[in-house]
């Protein structure tokens, strides 16, 4: 095949995760199948969608690798939490799926301090 005819890509084949992100207290304090949840909608973006007002649309049929559906809907709370999404429509009844916008609040993420209950 000639390299002139060959079609360029629109997206890279891969899902870049920054180094900021990884090495982030918050993407640490994340959830295994979140992590997962949160590679599912990356692959999505193509680098121009993910914004409020071109959303990436992420069905729960597409991020379902073996994962429950409570589980998905667990990963997509814990990543809101996280910063790293924001959901912008809630899809469901009339069988439209959720859309989701990617955000960088996760920079200024604290993990929050919980009391143990200690036994006296």
């Amino acid at each position: 095949m000639n390299h002139r005819n060959m079609k360029r890509r629109k997206c890279p084949p891969f899902v870049r995760l920054d180094r900021a992100m990884v090495d982030s207290s918050s993407f640490n304090d994340l959830r295994p199948t979140s992590i997962l949840v949160l590679i599912s909608i990356l692959r999505r973006h193509n680098g121009y969608n993910g914004t409020k007002d071109d959303p990436i649309v992420c069905p729960y049929s597409a991020m379902k690798g073996g994962i429950a559906t409570a589980t998905i809907a667990k990963g997509l709370c814990d990543l809101e939490e996280h910063g790293f999404i924001k959901r912008i429509r809630y899809g469901g009844l009339m069988k439209q799926p959720n859309t989701y916008a990617l955000l960088t609040d996760w920079r200024n993420w604290k993990p929050e301090k919980t009391k143990h209950n200690v036994r006296k």
